[in-house]
């Protein structure tokens, strides 16, 4: 499993902000784990359960995420173009598709089909026919 921290390199790596090379500063993951909380709670608005545990913007890098493996990369891709204005960075074309195709993924992955609700009445189309009754014969 992923740990936050990882999320948040991976993330910064795809605005080519790679931790080997640049030093990020400790606001500056604070700012961006704050950024995965709130990234996260609108996907969970959006129907996107993931059963994440915000970590709130002092939160240990160290800590595991608690969302599923197979959402790590769209999470990390959608986090970096959040994060790309406030490094003053334009986003690839490559991390937009990347970043849509993880999001489109976590959709499909959790989305949650209704079950068919059967009405008492016949639907007329659906194999039922009308009955016509004669005016005459209601009484």
């Amino acid at each position: 499993m992923a740990t936050i921290g990882d999320i948040l390199a991976k993330a910064f790596e795809g605005l080519g902000l790679a931790g080997y090379v640049f030093d990020i500063t400790p606001e500056e993951q604070a700012s961006a784990l704050r950024e995965l909380d709130m990234m996260l709670d609108q996907w969970e608005a959006e129907g996107i359960d993931l059963d994440y545990t915000p970590a709130g913007g002092d939160g240990n890098l160290s800590d595991m995420m608690t969302t599923p493996a197979w959402a790590n990369a769209a999470i990390a891709s959608n986090l970096s173009l959040a994060l790309a204005p406030s490094f003053g960075k334009t986003a690839s074309p490559q991390l937009l598709a990347q970043a849509k195709r993880g999001y489109n993924f976590a959709v499909a992955k959790t989305l949650k089909i209704p079950r068919e609700v059967r009405s008492a009445v016949p639907i007329r189309g659906a194999g039922y026919r009308a009955v016509r009754r004669d005016i005459n014969t209601l009484s």
